[in-house]
């Protein structure tokens, strides 16, 4: 009752003021457009479709024949385990804030329900950004060694964007503006398990030098070269990530589709038994819509 009481005392006082306006006050009042909020608030629908089949245990109760008595028994059972991931992400000029939940197919301990991150984002040629990411295995209702904030897993990041020479940039053109991007970036988690002592160490450092070039307004390819200090590197660690992304705006919002590969890539001269160069397989493909929401209505 009250907030409708100041709308209704606004708008009388808006239209007493319009009707006895002159007419080029009027014409102002009617043209002048709304000034856009810094406040930017977007949400973000994403379904993850992974390359290869995950394996999960299930366990079964058969007769054994000799003795007629049934036995528990376990089976691996390989199965394309399908996530979901909703976003809600506020920008105020170069800072931003994210807060992310999953769903999956069948989550293992690992998996998080949710994640989130927050810091200062500046993409410009130039730009510095940093920022803080929870992505571990946080649990809304953990279980006996589970955690509701993974604070071990938290990481600060760190990249510049490097300007490049337009003409550099104008003899790479193909059909986008400025298409090639290059960064420089480092990163430390606060803790981690390391898997040849089995024992928890702190602070897992890496460098990261990032290249993406954009082929059309829609169509853009990037990776990210990983350098892993204090021998903290891990056996699924990637020696590189790579993904491609395509674009499509909507009425409301964007639909983009992405192939990303963060799996155990190798360089030619590292490799590991059974781990190939781009490790394909153990990519995904991603769908996601993203809007404002002050574009919603």
């Amino acid at each position: 009752m009250f907030y409708s009481l100041i709308l209704f005392v606004y708008f009388c006082a808006y239209s007493c003021f319009a009707s006895s306006a002159t007419p080029d006050q009027k014409k102002q009042i009617t043209t002048t457009p709304p000034i856009p909020s810094k406040h930017i608030w977007t949400i973000c629908l994403l379904k993850d479709f992974p390359v290869s089949r995950d394996t999960k245990q299930v366990e079964e109760i058969q007769k054994n024949e000799e003795t007629g008595e049934d036995e528990e028994t376990k089976r691996d059972v390989k199965f394309y385990n399908h996530s979901y991931e909703a976003d809600l992400q506020y920008g105020y000029e170069h800072f931003g804030a994210s807060f992310s939940v999953y769903g999956y197919r069948y989550q293992h301990t690992w998996d998080p329900d949710f994640s989130f991150a927050f810091g200062y984002y500046n993409s410009d040629p130039g730009g510095i950004s940093c920022d803080y990411r929870s992505e571990g295995s946080n649990h809304f209702r953990p279980k006996s060694g589970e955690k509701f904030i993974d604070s071990d897993s938290g990481t600060i990041y760190l990249s510049y964007n490097v300007p490049i020479l337009d003409s550099i940039q104008n003899a790479l053109k193909f059909k986008a503006d400025k298409p090639l991007g290059f960064s420089v970036g480092g990163s430390v988690m606060r803790a981690y398990i390391d898997e040849i002592s089995n024992t928890k160490k702190n602070f897992k450092r890496q460098i990261s030098l990032g290249v993406s070039y954009q082929i059309t307004p829609s169509l853009s390819f990037s990776t990210e070269f990983e350098i892993f200090l204090k021998n903290s590197k891990q056996s699924s660690d990637s020696d590189f990530t790579y993904q491609l992304s395509y674009s499509v705006p909507l009425p409301r919002g964007q639909l983009k589709i992405n192939y990303e590969n963060y799996g155990s890539t190798r360089y030619p001269w590292n490799p590991k038994s059974g781990e190939t160069l781009l490790a394909l397989d153990q990519g995904s493909i991603k769908i996601s819509w993203s809007c404002k929401t002050s574009e919603l209505f």
